[in-house]
């Protein structure tokens, strides 16, 4: 996964995480949830593209998935780590079940 790539993400979910914590609208949250259910599919889709050639780069990618979702929670935005790592499993679920399975245990 290239860093430049990883940096994006990485500043798009504590942008999240910030504006969610200091918002109190429910549409806001909604938009906010939409944003990281968004960014977890396109990781998912990521994640079944290299797990056959790189098993590293895989090993690495689910790293910072839970890494992501870990720092979301720390800075209060439960609800959008859960969009996230939801919208993560599900997408990776309907490409291998057999790696989602593994990873929601």
């Amino acid at each position: 996964m290239p860093e430049m790539k990883s940096s994006i993400i990485i500043a798009m979910l504590l942008l999240l995480a910030s504006a969610v914590a200091s918002c109190s609208g429910s549409e806001e949250q909604r938009r906010e949830s939409h944003m990281a259910e968004d960014i977890g599919r396109k990781q998912a889709i990521e994640l079944a593209g290299v797990i056959a050639s790189d098993t590293l780069g895989a090993e690495l990618l689910i790293i910072d998935v839970r890494a992501r979702e870990a720092e979301l929670r720390r800075r209060g935005a439960g609800k959008v780590a859960d969009s996230y790592i939801g919208a993560f499993l599900n997408t990776l679920d309907s490409i291998n079940p057999g790696l989602a399975a593994e990873l929601q245990r």
